[in-house]
């Protein structure tokens, strides 16, 4: 009996590796279908439950193999579960991070300064699209920062940002958006664009810089 176990709970670990595994290789080769980090989660825990009640059963009884494999899968265990925390950390933190971009951009929308300056930290870093530079211009600090945002609004007194997507992974970010507007001389605009952005340790928006489209008539 406690061999069954033993067996079928090194499968579940084997699974739970090959997920991981396959995971990698979904972000190396940009694969649609993984092995979704919940269920590699479950057959680790379930694995490792099983090859421990195996343990319990042959307690006494000297089966060499079997403890080898205890002893095997109890290391994939640790090392997988480790692992796998450490990966849906940094996913939960990605998901947070994404959210934040799409409030960023509800308050642009709303063209509500003072929500969107919440998300800065102090010494942060705007490049604008334009300017005599080759990054545009750049604002630099917090206030600096939302005199140049203030700018806009003036500007385009109608802007908007529509069909926008966002995206996140570690410390970087970027959302990808639509500009629509009238300028105060009457010009009409529409143009894709994106944004790239930076966080900070504390999860505050570092730099932003803004991209659009040339959009030639």
């Amino acid at each position: 009996m406690e061999e069954v176990l033993a067996v079928v709970g090194g499968i579940l670990l084997l699974l739970a590796v090959t997920g991981g595994i396959q995971g990698i290789a979904t972000k190396l080769f940009e694969k649609d279908e993984f092995v979704p980090l919940g269920d590699r989660i479950a057959a680790t825990l379930l694995g490792g439950a099983l090859i421990g009640l195996a343990a319990v059963l042959d307690a006494g009884v000297k089966h060499t193999g079997l403890w080898i494999t205890l002893g095997v899968g109890a290391a994939i265990v640790l090392g997988l579960a480790g692992f796998l925390w450490l990966e849906f950390r940094r996913d939960r933190k990605d998901d947070r991070e994404v959210q934040v971009l799409r409030e960023v951009l509800d308050a642009f929308n709303r063209h509500d300064l003072d929500a969107i300056m919440s998300r800065f930290a102090e010494d942060c870093v705007f490049e604008s699209p334009r300017g005599s530079d080759v990054w545009g211009q750049r604002f630099l600090g917090k206030q600096a920062v939302r005199s140049g945002l203030a700018a806009r609004f003036e500007g385009i007194p109608d802007v908007h940002y529509g069909g926008d997507e966002h995206f996140a992974s570690g410390n970087r970010g970027a959302s990808e958006w639509t500009l629509t507007g009238t300028t105060v001389a009457g010009e009409r605009i529409a143009v894709r664009g994106c944004d790239l952005w930076t966080f900070g340790k504390d999860g505050k928006l570092v730099r932003k810089t803004s991209f659009w489209k040339i959009h030639e008539s």
